[in-house]
């Protein structure tokens, strides 16, 4: 029985190389993405630390102030950063759903093209199995 060729298994392999290229890049998006959100939480607890200060003079307080100032602003441009991180995600993600759809499409092909050369060698063991059955009848 002769072995089943896909003649778009090059391009099967293709697809499949693009779906864990797309899915590896939204891994590592996600990862960047995670990794900000963790850095918020400990700027929010670094923040939270320094309202829990009381100065006691003026200059110790000015000096609060320029702190929780600067930290407020670190904090707009982290959230800032993560809006960008979450549309990169959300992109990745997008290519990597699109990659896998465009896999499945040609794996889809590559299955319909086994069916159908599974039914045609069914159908040449029964001729076989026939042409055999009618010379031997025939001897």
């Amino acid at each position: 029985m002769a072995k089943f060729k896909f003649k778009l298994q090059k391009f099967l392999e293709y697809r499949e190389w693009q779906v864990d290229r797309a899915k590896h890049e939204f891994s590592q998006a996600m990862a960047r993405q995670l990794e900000v959100v963790h850095e918020i939480g400990q700027h929010a607890l670094r923040f939270e630390r320094a309202l829990q200060g009381q100065p006691s003079d003026v200059p110790n307080r000015l000096a609060l102030e320029t702190y929780l100032g600067r930290l407020s602003e670190e904090r707009r441009d982290m959230d800032t950063l993560l809006g960008i991180l979450t549309d990169e995600t959300n992109a990745a993600k997008e290519r990597w759903l699109l990659a896998k759809r465009d896999f499945q499409a040609v794996e889809k092909l590559r299955d319909g093209a086994r069916d159908e050369w599974e039914l045609d060698q069914v159908r040449r063991e029964q001729a076989e199995l026939d042409e055999w059955a009618v010379t031997r009848r025939a001897a």
